[in-house]
């Protein structure tokens, strides 16, 4: 069964809905808001994520590591875009 965790703010009315009712997900119980046990996190912040144990392919978090430096920054999301683009074509 997937577990997920929702902290509040952040729409979490919304979100905990559409997991829980319409995707059949679990929610942590109260306390349970350092647990490593879940599949799916809707945090406030970004603090709120521990990634020293994310576990790529098992955990998925609304927050991405290093999104601030990279995704909110035109100049650098075009060089990630760039990179991207140049590794698709190396075979």
């Amino acid at each position: 069964m997937n577990v997920c965790y929702v902290g509040k703010g952040n729409n979490d009315e919304l979100v905990r809905s559409v997991l829980v009712d319409n995707l059949g997900f679990k929610l942590l119980g109260k306390g349970m808001q350092f647990s490593n046990n879940f599949r799916f996190r809707w945090t406030q912040t970004s603090s709120e994520v521990n990634y020293m144990n994310f576990v790529e392919g098992k955990h998925l978090v609304n927050h991405i590591s290093n999104s601030s430096k990279i995704l909110t920054n035109k100049l650098s999301t075009i060089e990630v875009i760039n990179e991207l683009k140049n590794n698709m074509y190396i075979g």
